[in-house]
């Protein structure tokens, strides 16, 4: 009798969950987790991306030709055509080798020299003399001092007995070298000395 009533009781709540649960489209159906390529697809698209790492600034490029040999190029330019030409009255003359902000300073010294004889300097500053012997560019030498900018690169040579040394300050203006400044032990700086005039020496 007891055994029969078990019986009859299992399949009374056999019955009650059957089918009917997922049949009921109010219920919620479980949803069955999937690996492989379907969850993949399945999943949902990254919301950004790692922003690729900017490239280094490239290193400015210094031109083919060493330093010193601009000041020596310079240098000889100017014993072949100063004696001709105002060099500081002339801009095509200064515009291969001076920058702009040097070349402005000697154009206005020399007009204002021109004009009423103020500030006109007395003697060659390139040279750091009145006059030069035929042997100077023999004597010539440049060698440029350390490494960075500016560039400077020291100019010696020898004239009328005495030895004269100078620094060229070098910047590089559209890939190529131009001179802002010189320095001598004897007159200090040439642009100083174009904007204020000569000093006496």
């Amino acid at each position: 009798m007891l055994r029969s009533m078990v019986i009859l009781l299992s399949v009374l709540l056999l019955a009650g969950c059957g089918d009917s649960d997922l049949s009921d489209p109010t219920k919620p159906r479980p949803r069955l987790l999937t690996s492989g390529p379907a969850a993949a697809g399945s999943a949902a698209p990254a919301t950004g991306t790692t922003p690729a790492a900017a490239p280094a600034a490239a290193a400015t490029e210094e031109p083919s030709q060493p330093a010193e040999d601009f000041a020596r190029e310079f240098f000889r330019t100017y014993l072949d055509t100063f004696e001709d030409k105002s060099w500081f009255g002339d801009a095509d003359l200064m515009a291969p080798w001076f920058t702009q902000d040097l070349a402005r300073l000697a154009l206005a010294n020399h007009a204002a020299c021109q004009k009423n004889h103020d500030g006109c300097i007395e003697f060659d500053p390139i040279i750091d003399a009145q006059d030069y012997d035929d042997e100077i560019y023999a004597t010539l030498h440049t060698e440029r001092l350390g490494a960075g900018e500016p560039v400077r690169v020291k100019v010696t040579f020898e004239n009328l007995g005495s030895t004269t040394s100078m620094t060229y300050t070098l910047v590089l203006v559209d890939g190529g070298w131009r001179i802002s400044d010189i320095d001598s032990s004897n007159y200090g700086s040439l642009s100083v000395l174009v904007s204020k005039g000569s000093p006496a020496i």
